[in-house]
């Protein structure tokens, strides 16, 4: 399969979760590499932690499948986080 980069907005869902609670390589199949805080002027997390919350309004740079990219692109509002 086709592999991707790409920044989306943090899902609603996983505003206030660590990224431990989210487990998105296990759940997902997806690597979160870094996380964009506070626009583009903000701070760059490469490699975040397992402890790292996600706040609202994180830009999320992930690695996957195009496959699995697309299920986090397409995660329901109305669902609870994975």
């Amino acid at each position: 399969p086709g592999y991707s980069i790409i920044e989306i907005k943090a899902p609603a869902q996983f505003v206030g979760r660590s990224l431990r609670e989210l487990a998105l390589r296990n759940r997902l199949q997806v690597q979160l590499i870094g996380i964009q805080r506070g626009g583009l002027d903000g701070e760059l997390k490469i490699v975040p932690r397992a402890e790292d919350v996600i706040e609202d309004g994180d830009l999320m740079i992930l690695l996957g499948a195009e496959h699995d990219l697309d299920r986090v692109r397409d995660i329901d509002l109305h669902r609870p986080a994975p």
